[in-house]
């Protein structure tokens, strides 16, 4: 796909508010749109959420039960793929770092930052709903923007949380968009790591083993299978196109989930379930001795 920021300069985002009726009448009128509405209007939607305040997923059992906590996806599967991945700091002290990012814990909260600004542009009515947060708008989130303009992606949700009971994990969808063959897109945000995308240290775990390195990129992608495959499992709605798409000092770039990792779906999916239960049994093994 073009590069979006080699071409545009500047940006109107006063004609780009998003206007959810025109949004919702072409759901009622298209049948693949129709998949959106039955995600949105599943009753487990109803069950899990994402407490902002304290930073965690809470599932509600039934009417009658208090919510009980529910671990994210991604530190599951940290822990069951990518333990050993170390974090090269020195990444960020190369000659000639354009980031403007001096640490790793820097750069997480710009990436904070920016999803969350365009979790208020999608959910909340455009650019003018940022303003009301926040003093300015960051350069990646402008990048961000220009470029699902550019790409005719019309963005639906962003940080929709969803959740699978087989692996009792919930996540939150960074972005589902139309494109313009009304397929939904699914978007995993990505921001920086300009020096050590591609850098592993060691080989991933289970079933990857052989073929992926622990290198950010392959978490991202794994990451983005399973949001995938919790979406299609759990909810019985196809997603045809996901793409990692990472926001970077000189640009923004969307990378297609790969199909050699898309092949092992169901087989990464079912190492993590038994992982999972082997770690359950561990647990109430420990708890009776």
């Amino acid at each position: 796909m073009e590069n979006p920021y080699d071409n545009i300069i500047d940006f109107d985002y006063s004609s780009n508010y998003l206007n959810m009726d025109i949004i919702q009448e072409e759901k009622r009128k298209n049948k693949k749109e129709n998949a959106l509405v039955d995600l949105f209007e599943h009753p487990k939607n109803n069950l899990i959420r994402f407490s902002n305040d304290e930073r965690c997923f809470k599932l509600l059992l039934d009417e009658n039960s208090k919510e009980i906590y529910v671990k994210g996806l991604l530190p599951v599967l940290s822990k069951f793929f990518w333990p050993d991945y170390e974090f090269i700091p020195s990444a960020y002290k190369k000659k000639g770092n354009k980031t403007g990012i001096s640490n790793r814990f820097e750069g997480l909260y710009r990436g904070d930052i920016v999803h969350k600004q365009l979790e208020l542009y999608v959910n909340k009515g455009g650019i003018k709903s940022i303003h009301l947060l926040f003093n300015s708008i960051h350069p990646f989130t402008k990048k961000a923007i220009i470029a699902l303009n550019l790409w005719k992606w019309v963005p639906i949700v962003s940080e929709f949380t969803i959740y699978d009971e087989n692996l009792n994990l919930a996540t939150r969808v960074d972005l589902l968009c139309l494109d313009e063959s009304k397929d939904i897109v699914l978007v995993e945000w990505k921001c920086g790591m300009d020096n050590y995308v591609n850098r592993g240290n060691k080989p991933m775990k289970g079933p990857l083993k052989e073929s992926y390195s622990n290198s950010p990129s392959n978490q991202a992608y794994l990451q983005l299978l399973f949001t995938k495959l919790i979406i299609e499992y759990t909810y019985d709605v196809r997603i045809k196109k996901s793409y990692i798409v990472r926001i970077f000092a000189d640009g923004i770039e969307p990378y297609f989930l790969p199909k050699l990792l898309s092949g092992k779906a169901n087989i990464v999916y079912q190492y993590l379930i038994d992982s999972l239960n082997f770690e359950k049994k561990n647990k109430k093994k420990g708890n009776k001795n």
